[in-house]
């Protein structure tokens, strides 16, 4: 419950749609930087779940990361098994 308590005390979720893992992480950083806690990668990012993975470990306790565009169970798993 505290994650729908953040959710709903920012009011907002920045969606992520990048060309690589690797080019979602600044921007990850850059919202946090700019006050916002929550943030979306999308499966249409490429290795996404490396993304949420890494995203999840550098920015732990300070950024909620959320998984989008998720379209099978297998995937819902392997994205909370990443940190979403």
């Amino acid at each position: 419950m505290k994650a729908v308590s953040r959710l709903r005390e920012v009011g907002i979720i920045p969606i992520i749609r990048a060309s690589t893992a690797d080019a979602a992480v600044p921007v990850a950083e850059a919202l946090l930087r700019a006050g916002l806690p929550i943030v979306e990668i999308t499966m249409t990012v490429p290795n996404a779940i490396d993304a949420i993975g890494t995203i999840a470990t550098r920015f732990s306790g300070k950024l909620l990361v959320g998984a989008g565009t998720v379209t099978d169970a297998d995937t819902a798993r392997r994205a909370v098994g990443a940190g979403a």
